[in-house]
């Protein structure tokens, strides 16, 4: 009876009970490794069940899970694994495709467009469409290269779980389009980046966006790139797009966002639009995720010079196939209208990508604004906090806005933030936000208004990734072997840290690996002598790596105890070395905390490069782990 309750309370489509069931395995898991009882049998006895340290909601879910089996017959509860279609198999194994695409080898008017697929939340195929465009005969590799070389991308391994990601020649996650199409044949690494602004005029737009509301609603466009064999989580975006290949194939499976319960989607944090589901597309666990059974959906492979159509919140799957597979989407926000008399005299033709305004337009190098919101995100946040049927919002509703939906605290930062909004948004200054002037101001003020709610970028989106990414306390310590605990040693040569820099455990990349030696390489010999390093002068220079732990609270703590221990440590063992390397080398030491001072200002200005870069963004004369598309 206890082995059908398990399997009750494991597979139980309600929510504590599912919930309760996951708890109750990772406790099993645990228990296995150090109770006999345990270990005899994944099913122990009930005094068992009652030493997991489980929730007392969950005790009560085991209790009912017990009187459930005890009636039902055991052939009900006990259904097995063979019996169910698709099970710990591919997704798409446990039935077959059933919601047809359309698809057109024409193209289509925008009302055609927005009546029919926009609005109904439909995909669409567009068979043919980008063999118009000059990149689908100008992008060999050859010519990205020589055209666009000095560009930059981010890039992101093929499979999951790589390591810390690859290393481009601009650091992890960090790449020009010029060393990644000479290197990435042989590496795990694939393009998915934002599309820098100079490729646009190779790039067309379908016709039927060519002109009213759609044509005004470009916001991001993104370029993939990779050697094939990459495949995509099952998840949904928050923006429509409008992807198209150049090279290769891309297998869609799509299904509709009515389905949310049965894919067990979970929202990424940001308005809800986007997320993903847990169920792994490689191996469906149809036991773990039985409502997944249910999931209806059609799958179409877009070949080399076709597009397809997102709607913005349909769950979809991808799998890459080619030796080479390049794509690029253009993502466009949600519009709720379409004047058909606006497009009447329009002819149905393509147009250049750089004739068109899009919102988050990157000019290739600086920090990236990959996954960031637009105006029609930012007006749903006010206009969900307009009581009843009311049109306008005060500033005491925006501050309470970004406290309930943005987590902010009731503060003066909050109020000042409220109030900045406010005179953002506010076209005509009557002292409260109308939905007419979020309609009225200019598209590109919801840039500035993103900067102020949002802050900075996504830290993968900046030049500083691989600082949060490598682990500080892994750094320090492989660094603290090699340069202090070896002392005896002359001098540690730059082969020897870039080895230690770039190899297990740290992994790091070769770009930052440089910079990092030059700031510990005072004397510029190509070594790194005793008296170059102490202590104190490791933990200035590794400073930049604790980016790492930003946010997670208890790290000040942490590094105080670490820093009381080395102290300690400092006296006992080496106490006269340090102080010897203190008195002979003062001025050095100085000249190190200068260093410091001149890392930071150096990091500084890295920052003010990107946001100089951000700033001729704003001008107009320049210019999230996004999954597959």
């Amino acid at each position: 009876m206890e082995q059908e309750a398990a399997k009750i309370i494991e597979h139980s489509e309600t929510p504590t009970a599912y919930l309760c069931g996951r708890h109750w395995k990772r406790e099993r898991e645990k228990k296995q490794q150090t109770d006999s009882d345990w270990a005899v049998s994944p099913i122990p006895t009930l005094a068992s069940w009652a030493r997991m340290e489980l929730p007392a909601a969950c005790l009560l879910v085991c209790l009912c899970g017990l009187a459930q089996a005890a009636t039902e017959s055991p052939a009900a509860a006990s259904t097995t694994a063979e019996a169910i279609p698709g099970h710990h198999q591919p997704l798409g194994q446990h039935r077959p495709p059933e919601v047809p695409i359309d698809e057109f080898n024409e193209p289509i008017t925008g009302e055609v467009f927005f009546n029919d697929y926009i609005k109904q939340q439909r995909p669409v195929v567009f068979r043919g469409f980008a063999k118009q465009w000059p990149a689908f005969s100008r992008w060999s590799d050859e010519t990205l290269a020589k055209d666009f070389g000095t560009l930059e991308v981010k890039i992101e391994a093929k499979r999951d779980g790589s390591n810390n990601g690859p290393a481009g020649s601009l650091g992890i996650g960090r790449d020009t389009i010029g060393n990644f199409v000479a290197t990435y044949r042989a590496q795990d690494k694939y393009i998915v980046s934002e599309m820098p602004a100079p490729m646009y005029s190779d790039v067309l737009i379908h016709p039927s966006m060519g002109c009213g509301e759609l044509s005004r609603s470009l916001v991001e466009v993104d370029l993939w790139l990779s050697s094939g064999g990459t495949r995509s989580r099952l998840h949904r975006d928050a923006y429509n797009a409008v992807n198209c290949v150049l090279s290769g194939t891309k297998h869609w499976m799509m299904i509709d966002n009515n389905q949310t319960d049965n894919v067990y989607f979970v929202a990424d944090g940001r308005y809800e639009m986007g997320g993903l589901s847990p169920v792994d597309v490689d191996d469906v666990d149809l036991e773990e995720f039985p409502r997944f059974r249910d999931v209806k959906y059609g799958q179409v492979d877009i070949n080399a010079g076709d597009c397809i159509f997102i709607p913005g919140g349909h769950y979809h799957q991808v799998k890459s196939t080619g030796d080479r597979n390049l794509a690029v989407s253009v993502l466009f926000g949600r519009v709720n209208e379409f004047s058909a008399a606006e497009c009447k005299d329009v002819p149905l033709v393509a147009k250049p990508l750089d004739q068109f305004d899009v919102l988050w337009r990157w000019r290739g190098t600086g920090i990236m604004d990959m996954g960031r919101g637009d105006d029609y995100f930012f007006k749903l946040l006010f206009t969900n906090r307009m009581p009843g049927n009311e049109t306008e919002i005060t500033l005491k509703g925006i501050a309470a806005m970004l406290v309930k939906d943005m987590s902010m605290e009731p503060d003066r930062t909050t109020a000042k933030m409220a109030k900045d909004i406010l005179s953002l948004l506010d076209h005509d200054k009557d002292g409260v936000l109308s939905v007419q002037d979020m309609n009225s101001v200019d598209r590109h003020v919801y840039r500035n208004l993103s900067f102020l709610i949002e802050g900075d970028s996504d830290l993968m989106n900046t030049y500083r990734f691989e600082y949060g990414i490598l682990d500080y306390y892994t750094v320090r310590e492989v660094l603290d072997d090699l340069l202090l605990q070896n002392r005896p040693k002359k001098a540690v040569s730059k082969a020897d840290f870039m080895s230690a820099y770039t190899s297990d455990p740290i992994r790091g990349s070769p770009f930052n690996g440089e910079k990092l030696f030059k700031t510990f390489d005072t004397n510029g010999d190509g070594s790194i002598q005793a008296n170059e390093v102490s202590t104190r002068i490791l933990d200035a220079k590794l400073r930049p790596y604790e980016l790492h732990y930003e946010g997670e609270g208890g790290r000040e703590e942490e590094a105080e105890q670490e820093q009381q221990e080395e102290g300690d440590d400092d006296s006992d063992a080496n106490e006269d070395e340090e102080e010897d390397g203190r008195n002979e080398n003062s001025e050095d030491d100085q000249d190190d905390e200068d260093g410091e001072g001149s890392e930071g200002d150096s990091e500084g200005n890295g920052n003010d490069d990107e946001e100089e870069g951000r700033e001729d963004d704003e001008d107009g004369t320049s210019s999230s782990r996004h999954e597959e598309l």
